[in-house]
């Protein structure tokens, strides 16, 4: 079921290439909503560099609060890990 939201969502954004934002050579692009057009993120006003960046963060600040801490909880059992088998 998860995945299904997912996948909703990642149709429902766009990433274009923003004309007010990039300047001569120097592309950039922002979230849009694909039914609106409305920007839904813009990188704090900046863009970002890449398209490929922009879909990465919109995936990552969209994600569901339990995958959240399931990626928390996997990051701090490898510091646990780590901190564990340190060589002297």
């Amino acid at each position: 079921m998860m995945r299904v939201m997912s996948d909703m969502t990642a149709a429902a954004v766009k990433v274009v290439v923003s004309a007010a934002l990039s300047y001569r050579f120097d592309k950039r692009y922002v979230v849009v909503d694909g039914a609106t057009g409305e920007v839904v993120d813009d990188a704090q006003g900046y863009g970002y560099k890449s398209a490929q960046n922009a879909h990465r963060a919109h995936a990552y600040k969209s994600m569901a609060p339990k995958k959240k801490r399931q990626r928390d909880a996997a990051k701090r059992q490898v510091q646990r890990w780590c901190a564990a088998h340190t060589r002297c």
